[in-house]
């Protein structure tokens, strides 16, 4: 589990065959592409605030498009959570309402017990 570049972290491990499952809080299409462009993107939940779009100065970053992207490249199982009206970011997420639950949920239906 990840957040923000960390969320790129979380998903590096889709690369190695013992980790079963990832969870990418707020990530970017762009750090994941650059970063690792050759890992199978497999088994990860994805959350992302609707409204976390960010000018750095030098460009702006539009985190929900970025999200959509590294979703739709990603095998099932997959899960995407769009959090609604907040441009919460990262760890941030953490304090939406039914987030830690959702995690909880998808952590256990891919690696029961």
């Amino acid at each position: 589990m990840g957040a923000s570049m960390g969320a790129s972290m979380a998903v590096s491990g889709n690369g190695n065959e013992v980790v079963r499952t990832s969870v990418a809080l707020s990530p970017a299409n762009m750090h994941v592409n650059y970063m690792y462009p050759d890992i199978p993107l497999k088994s990860i939940l994805y959350i992302v605030g609707e409204q976390d779009i960010v000018d750095t100065g030098e460009g702006v970053i539009d985190f929900p498009a970025q999200t959509m992207e590294l979703y739709e490249m990603t095998l099932a199982p997959r899960k995407l959570l769009v959090i609604e009206k907040t441009g919460a970011h990262g760890t941030e997420l953490l304090e939406s309402t039914g987030v830690n639950e959702t995690i909880l949920q998808w952590i256990t239906e891919q690696m029961p017990i």
